[in-house]
Parts: structure tokens; C-alpha cells; sequence
């Protein structure tokens, strides 16, 4: 019986190296996309700060808060299979554009999906776009249809977006961020992870 848990420890043991190992080469790809680009540099470790804050006021499991963190540092990766000009461009997006854009996250889950260490982070990945009254994308989900991580990923994605700016748009105060994302509660996000934020920063 010695010996068997002992296998099954060093199982356990090389597995989670294997997983790390799979996070780490994730994350470079992730540093290497961002650091084209002054404005997203960094965008999904703040983003993803945001999230366990949010996580962490909402009452979330240990469990639970570690894979809303692994996912929100993922969220971004389909992006690297987008065209450098579409990621940095400064003007606004023409419809086209967007619609191609909003394909993100379904290449990120395409990307992550043949890893089973990540197959808990997928679903967050995949819907951090939907609205909470179904008219977000890919498939319009809404309210608890979303994934509670997903929402959580929506809000900090969104306030650190608004704080760091994009191309033509400028950063915003914390303060002005926030009252943006109080003044889309229940519409755009789910009214208890945007008061999570707001007391996790204490504004």
C-alpha cells in the first residue's frame, strides 16, 4: 500500500509539473503578443488580478479562484492567430473588423482545447464576451446560462480596457471606469461581480 501511494503521489506530482509546464509556454505566447503593443502590455495580468479580486469578494472557492485567474491570463491568446495590423490598429474598427475580432475567443479555445489541463478554464474563456441580457457574443447567452467565472472575466476585461486605453481611445480614471460599469449593471454585467470590483479597489 506504501508503494502504490507513493506511485500514485509521484503521478500526481509529475502531472502538475506537466500542466505548469503547458501554463508556461501559454503565458509566453501571451508576453510575446502583448509586447507589440504599449497599450496591452500587461493587459492580462492586470486583467486577471482584477478577476481574483472580484472572485475573491464574490465568496469563490480556493479552487474556483485559481481557474478565473488561469483563465483571464489566457483569455487574449486567439488573438495571436489575428493580423498584427487588426490588434494595433489606431482608427476605429469598421464592421468587418469587429466581426472578426469577436472570433477571439473561439480561437483561444480552439488553441487550448487539445491541452486537458485547461479544459476547466474553457467555458470562462469562451463566453467572457456574453452580456448578461443576451446580447454579448458568441451565442447570446445570459444571465446564469454564462458561466459565473465568464462574468467575472467580463468585468475585470471591460475595467481594465476602459483604465488603460485602446488606439484612439484614452485611458480613464479608476473612478470614471467604474461609474461606466455601474451604469451598465444588469445589462452589460451582472450587478453582484461589478460591486465585487468596486469593493475589492475600494473606490
Amino acid at each position: 500500500n506504501r508503494d502504490l501511494q507513493r506511485e500514485i503521489e509521484e503521478l500526481s506530482a509529475a502531472r502538475k509539473e506537466s500542466e505548469s509546464a503547458y501554463f508556461e509556454v501559454m503565458l509566453s505566447l501571451i508576453n510575446a503578443l502583448e509586447a507589440k503593443d504599449t497599450f496591452t502590455q500587461g493587459h492580462s495580468q492586470r486583467v486577471a488580478n482584477y478577476a481574483k479580486g472580484i472572485a475573491q469578494q464574490a465568496g469563490a472557492s480556493d479552487k474556483e479562484i485559481e481557474c478565473i485567474y488561469n483563465a483571464a491570463m489566457l483569455h487574449d491568446i486567439g488573438k495571436i492567430g489575428m493580423p498584427d495590423y487588426l490588434l494595433h490598429k489606431k482608427d476605429k474598427l469598421n464592421e468587418e473588423e469587429i466581426n472578426f475580432i469577436h472570433k477571439h475567443e473561439i480561437i483561444s479555445v480552439e488553441i487550448l482545447k487539445p491541452i486537458k489541463a485547461f479544459k476547466t478554464l474553457l467555458p470562462i474563456i469562451l463566453a467572457h464576451h456574453e452580456f448578461f441580457d443576451g446580447t454579448g457574443y458568441p451565442y447570446g447567452l445570459s444571465h446564469e446560462a454564462i458561466p459565473k467565472g465568464a462574468q467575472m472575466l467580463a468585468v475585470a476585461d471591460a475595467f481594465e480596457a476602459m483604465t488603460s486605453g485602446r488606439g484612439y481611445k484614452k485611458g480613464r480614471s479608476m473612478r470614471d471606469a467604474m461609474d461606466e460599469l455601474e451604469k451598465y449593471k444588469g445589462i452589460q454585467f451582472n450587478p453582484v461581480y461589478v460591486d465585487a470590483l468596486k469593493n475589492f479597489l475600494n473606490l
